[in-house]
Parts: C-alpha cells; structure tokens; sequence
C-alpha cells in the first residue's frame, strides 16, 4: 500500500509539473480506486498535502472517478443513502468521512479521492456505471471558470500554508476554488525537481523549452552526435555591464546506461546581440557514445539561477 501510494503521488506530482507552465487552469482526471488516507499504522495525508499543493501551485484542478460503478448497498462500495450510509447524497455533496469517523469506515479510497478533488477545486465522480460520461462532464466542468488572484505582501509571505475561502452573495451557487496556498517566502531547491527525477519522468518537463535531435557520427563509428537548442526566454538572466548573464546545465543520459554527462555553459549576451539570442536560442552539443540497443539519448537542461528545468527524450534511429 505504501508503494501504491507513492507511486501516485510522484505520477500526480510529474502530471503537475509537466502543466505548470501551460496557462489558465487545467483539469487532470484521474480514474482509480485510489487509497485509503489511514492504512493500518500509516497516514498518507502530509504526502498527499504535498501533491495536492504542487497541483494548486501548477493551477491543476484534480477530477476522481472511480470506476468500479454502483456497488451493493451492504458491501461499503456505494455512497447512495442506505441503512450503513443513512441520509441523501448527491455526487456534488458527497463528502467521505475519514477512516474511524461515524459508525461506518468510508468506502475504500474514497476518502483520498474527495480529499485531492477538494483541496484542488475538482470534483469526485463515485457509484455510476457510466464512466464515459464521467469523464465528459470532467472535462466539461472546467470549460467556465474565473480567475482570482491576489498578491500576499513581502512580510506576510511567512512559508506557512494559509486557507482559502471564496464566496459569493447570490444564493444556491456551488463554488470550486483551491482550499489553501503556502506563503513562500521564495522559491527554493525543494520547488524543483532533481535531476534524476528529470531524467527518469514519463512526461517531459516544459520550465524551459527546448529541442534536441540526434544523427550517427560519420567520423565515430558508434557514436551519435546530439545537438540542443535552448530557448532563452524561458531562463532567468541578470543585467548588468551591458551583458545579459546566466547560466545552464545540459545534461545527457543514454537509456539503459549508468553514466550522467553534464555540460555547464555560462550565458553572457551583449545587449546588441540579445534580439537575436531570443529569435535563435542557444545551441549546444555533445557526442556520445552507445553500446548494444540503446533506443534513445534524454536531454535535459536546467536554469542554473532558479533550478527551472526542460527535457526532452530523443530516438536513435539509423537514418
């Protein structure tokens, strides 16, 4: 159970990542049975804290189906009102108590389900056969929504997670809003993945955009040579001496290989050659060497002023 919920948690977590800098809010459904928050002697609840704070932070509103459809009324699966369940419960107001609250434990992951849907503005689809229909009125549900925002000041920004609470005069409107935000004083380390995160995520990190391609090296039989370009506007540079100043780390891992190599360049771009820096980006390039079927090359290229981060995965193919 303790790997089940790690595993969510890091895909949950990538997921957001991989959004966080596509604008506007985002709807992210997630079909499972999900997990418990208390298993045992284990509670899931800071982990999950965590993860539904990376999604909030990415603007990703969490939408949970479960796909087991109408369960027995006696066998602790359904949610519809019934002698263990007493009372009339829509999807809308469905709300899991946690394990040991009440007479009756909530059915089997509905709790952790409500809990992501809740912290993050989303809804939870429980106890209906109709699954594509779920997953349509998911997606629907984010097709109208407002943007709020509001700017804590500097010595408010205390590192401690604050609710959150909006409402509104009009009667019988049903509101879906983040539950609560970190006053972060800065973005640390912590905000950004490790490196071994970025060269082993499913999705590809999109912090800084970048593209990668690779072809065999005519003069190095084995060898490929992969070449990068790097879009400056999403680094972080400081001005000063006429220059534009930063710096990257270019990273290159052939799958099923043991070694990382690492280039660090160091950015300095004249303030009359930087127009054409933002139309070119910056390129770079490494070759590398493969043994038996190595199938592709990950790039990865990190900011080394904020820790922002693109990868990319690139096929080796013989042409």
């Amino acid at each position: 159970m303790r790997m089940r919920e790690i595993d969510t948690r890091q895909v949950l977590e990538q997921a957001a990542r991989h959004l966080a800098n596509v604008p506007g809010r985002k709807s992210l459904i997630w079909i499972s049975e999900a997990f418990s928050l208390h298993w045992k002697y284990l509670d899931f609840t800071p982990d999950i804290l965590e993860a539904g704070r990376k999604l909030n932070d990415a603007a990703v509103a969490l939408y949970a189906i479960d796909p087991r459809g109408v369960g027995g009324a006696l066998e602790g699966q359904t949610s519809v009102a019934n002698a263990e369940y007493g009372g009339v419960h829509t999807q809308e107001q469905i709300r899991a108590p946690m394990i040991g609250e009440g007479r009756f434990p909530a059915p089997f992951g509905f709790d952790t389900m409500g809990f992501l849907a809740g912290l993050t503005g989303g809804r939870r689809f429980v106890n209906d056969n109709g699954i594509e229909k779920l997953i349509q009125a998911a997606a629907d549900d984010g097709e109208f929504t407002y943007t709020l925002g509001f700017y804590p000041a500097q010595e408010d920004r205390d590192g401690v997670r604050h609710s959150l609470m909006v409402a509104v005069a009009k009667q019988g409107i049903n509101l879906r809003y983040r539950q609560n935000y970190l006053a972060s004083p800065a973005a640390t380390a912590n905000d950004n993945p490790a490196l071994r995160q970025l060269l082993t995520d499913a999705a590809d990190s999109l912090q800084v955009e970048l593209s990668a391609a690779a072809s065999p090296d005519e003069a190095n039989p084995g060898s490929w040579q992969v070449k990068v370009n790097v879009n400056v506007r999403g680094l972080q540079l400081t001005h000063e001496d006429a220059k534009y100043a930063g710096g990257i780390d270019v990273s290159f891992h052939v799958e099923g290989a043991g070694k990382v190599v690492t280039k660090t360049l160091k950015i300095a771009i004249p303030d009359d050659q930087f127009a054409a820096f933002l139309e070119n980006g910056i390129d770079t390039s490494l070759t590398i060497e493969t043994t038996g079927g190595a199938g592709a090359v990950r790039v990865v290229v990190q900011d080394r002023n904020t820790g922002a981060a693109g990868s990319v995965t690139v096929p080796l193919k013989e042409r």
